[in-house]
C-alpha cells in the first residue's frame, strides 16, 4: 500500500518549506510516495488532544490550568484571521509548540520554578503519547 502527496519536513524553516510545496503543486511536480512496507507514517497530534492531555495531567495545580485557558485563547485569537473557529482545526506544529511555550515564559519567566515544572509536565506528556502511540499505533486526529 503506498500513500501519495507532497511531503515537506516539519523540522526545517517552515517559510522555505512551504515555498517548495507551493512550487511542487503548481508546477504539477511528481508526487512524493510512502511505502508502507518500509516506513510508518506517524501522524499529527492534533492541538485538542495536546491540549487535553495537559488538563488532564495539572488538573486544579495552578498556574497551569490558567495557563491553558489563556493559551487556548491566544491561539484562538491568532489562527482566527486564518478562519480557524475551533481549536480542534489545529495540529500542534512547531510553530504552535514555540508559542506554548514563549507565551508560558512572557507570563511566568523562563528561569521560574513553575517553568521548571512545566517542562517536567511536559516531558511527562509527550512520554506518555509517544508510549502510547507505540504500544498502539491509535489514529490521533489527523490534520
Amino acid at each position: 500500500m503506498y500513500e501519495h502527496g507532497y511531503f515537506y519536513s516539519l523540522l526545517a524553516d517552515q517559510d522555505v518549506e512551504g515555498t517548495i510545496f507551493d512550487g511542487k503543486i503548481m508546477s504539477g511536480a511528481t508526487q512524493d510516495y510512502c511505502d508502507y512496507k518500509r516506513y510508518i507514517p506517524i501522524p499529527r497530534l492534533s492541538l485538542s488532544t495536546l491540549l487535553l492531555k495537559f488538563k488532564n495531567k495539572v488538573g486544579d495545580e495552578t498556574p497551569f490550568n490558567e495557563y491553558l485557558n489563556l493559551f487556548t485563547k491566544k491561539v484562538l485569537l491568532k489562527y482566527s484571521m486564518d478562519g480557524i473557529e475551533d481549536i480542534s482545526e489545529l495540529c500542534f506544529s512547531a510553530t504552535i509548540n514555540i508559542m506554548f511555550y514563549e507565551y508560558f515564559n512572557s507570563l511566568y519567566g523562563s528561569e521560574s520554578s513553575e517553568r521548571k515544572r512545566f517542562d517536567r509536565i511536559m516531558i511527562e506528556i509527550s512520554d506518555s503519547i509517544a508510549l502510547e502511540w507505540i504500544n498502539d499505533p491509535i489514529d490521533y486526529e489527523i490534520i
